[in-house]
């Protein structure tokens, strides 16, 4: 696992290689794995204010999805290369960090 983000009460979200993603409600006593279909490495996440959650890694990925029983779905920066960070702004719009520098993304 790269990374892990923590959303509203007991929750707790873990991505890393080979597009990896496992949750937790109970902060981390039990987990559940969670579909991704990429096996793209997943390097950072963030969680948006209305409880979006957005994911980034290899080959420029965005896995976003609107709430926590929402299923992943995967978008590519137009740059495709690898990012490591990202900062949801608002509903489908971010700011991502890579290889490339720092960009504005709206899939």
């Amino acid at each position: 696992m790269f990374g892990v983000i923590g959303g509203a009460g007991d929750h707790v979200l873990c991505f890393g290689l080979r597009g990896n993603v496992f949750e937790s409600d109970d902060l981390g006593s039990t987990w559940n794995k969670r579909e991704t279909a990429t096996e793209l490495s997943l390097m950072g996440g963030a969680t948006g204010a209305d409880g979006s959650t957005v994911l980034v890694g290899g080959n420029g990925i965005v896995l976003s999805r609107s709430s926590d029983s929402a299923h992943f779905l995967a978008t590519t920066h137009p740059d495709s290369a690898v990012l490591s960070s990202v900062l949801v702004l608002g509903p489908g719009e971010y700011t991502v960090v890579g290889e490339t520098g720092v960009s504005f993304f709206q899939p």
